[in-house]
């Protein structure tokens, strides 16, 4: 297994059995609702396009960048994108933990456990809309 498949996995096996010790039930003040989550999940994709269109006219940004790889370094910041595809990941894995966690508890169900199942997919589907929007930043063999 290559370095830095193994170096994700790990990480998210790392949050994934953290999350177990996290506290069930609302914590944010003021809570968060179904609308708020709407809104995190609308504004993710725009949030990666802003941050990542700002790498694209850096100059010390990588001249051509990868597609998301797990086999890639997901810590290098001249490819963005791999950094945020790791993150996504570590996300989906927190909320499904907390997820299975109040399926098996006597807590009842709170919108905000969906939070970071919302932003994991959010930052998933804006990779796809930066990777359409840059998509002369990527090399076709890539």
């Amino acid at each position: 297994m290559n370095k830095w498949k193994l170096l994700r996995v790990g990480l998210i096996l790392f949050v994934a059995l953290s999350s177990f010790f996290v506290p069930l039930g609302p914590q944010a003040k003021p809570s968060i609702d179904w609308s708020t989550l709407a809104i995190i999940f609308l504004f993710i994709p725009i949030g990666l396009l802003f941050v990542i269109g700002i790498q694209v006219i850096n100059p010390m940004s990588a001249k051509v960048w990868h597609k998301p790889d797990w086999n890639l370094n997901p810590i290098n910041f001249k490819d963005p994108v791999q950094f945020f595809h790791f993150g996504a990941y570590v996300m989906l894995a927190q909320g499904i933990v907390i997820l299975c966690r109040i399926s098996f508890s006597n807590v009842l169900f709170y919108p905000e456990a969906l939070l970071p199942i919302v932003v994991g997919v959010g930052m998933l589907f804006g990779i796809q809309i930066v990777m359409m929007a840059f998509r002369k930043k990527y090399n076709e063999h890539t």
